[in-house]
């Protein structure tokens, strides 16, 4: 037991001073995208793949060679009507995250912090397809610590954004408006989240997500196709250690975004591709690559 001790604490010591601190978003929003009909349940599973460049840097008279990380996620999520307007959104992911150094390479992978989250409907569509429909709704939630957040690697703390999960409960908040006429839409989301301190000492910057697309409703005898195209952005403050700002860590990202939704009977399939316009993140050391997600769920 005096071993083990020894071993927590030497590895809480050393991650403060080898540990690159430029890194991912490990505490970032997700996006909803274009949900399907208010008054019915789903399930299904989401993947999203995100991976980053770091480049080279200075830290404390350190310095950090290149290093390039990515991160697999697999969610099993869905929606359940309450009452009319009044929805629960829930998920919890199984995650893959990779970084490979110069001369190291760490995988780690397990269950990541579930999310739940009370939604209600504020503005619901008609079924008068003729005239202009808006919908607009806004959740409060919660991300519960139930990913792994204190994984050694030869006997040092990994970097809190290589964990699995943050360590800490979160609050995230959520508002999508959607506009459409006939055949033609538009939809803008709005995520936060507060992010409180775990018990390691470390906070992740609260996160902010903005998204406005526009997409076409296609309908043929048996499908649905909704193609959407649109922008993303993404700000993160500041990440902190025992209430002490951390360098290398905040700013902001802007994506272009392009997918389609796919609808057969009570079947939905999304596929979705986000493409880094620009952006300033780690100050200027961490780059954002092509994303990918994709989601299948069942309508009940």
């Amino acid at each position: 037991m005096q071993k083990l001790v020894c071993i927590l604490i030497m590895g809480m010591l050393s991650s403060n001073l080898i540990a690159c601190d430029v890194c991912s978003c490990s505490g970032s929003t997700n996006n909803f995208g274009i949900l399907p009909s208010f008054t019915r349940h789903f399930v299904g599973i989401k993947y999203q793949f995100k991976s980053f460049h770091s480049s080279p840097h200075k830290l404390n008279d350190i310095h950090y060679g290149p290093s390039d990380e990515t991160f697999h996620s697999t969610e099993l999520w869905g929606r359940m009507i309450i009452k009319k307007r009044l929805q629960v959104f829930g998920s919890i992911p199984y995650n893959i995250n990779k970084r490979i150094e110069q001369h190291k390479t760490t995988l780690i992978h397990g269950i990541g912090d579930m999310n739940l989250m009370l939604s209600y409907v504020l503005i619901e569509p008609t079924n008068n397809q003729s005239t202009w429909q808006h919908s607009l709704q806004a959740g409060v939630g919660v991300k519960l610590p139930t990913g792994k957040s204190k994984q050694l690697q030869d006997n040092i703390l990994l970097n809190q954004n290589i964990q699995l999960g943050s360590g800490s409960i979160d609050i995230p908040m959520n508002v999508m408006y959607t506009i459409r006429h006939k055949n033609l839409g538009y939809n803008t989301e709005f995520n936060y989240k507060f992010n409180t301190q775990n018990k390691m000492g470390y906070q992740f910057g609260n996160r902010f997500n903005a998204t406005s697309r526009i997409f076409l409703q296609k309908k043929t005898t048996l499908f649905t196709f909704i193609p959407h195209t649109g922008i993303n952005l993404e700000y993160a403050f500041q990440d902190k250690r025992n209430s002490i700002k951390e360098d290398y860590t905040g700013g902001h990202f802007l994506f272009a975004n392009a997918g389609i939704d796919t609808y057969y009977k009570k079947i939905a399939l999304t596929l979705f591709l986000q493409q880094p316009l620009g952006g300033h993140y780690g100050e200027g050391h961490i780059a954002s690559q092509t994303r990918f997600a994709s989601s299948l769920i069942l309508l009940f």
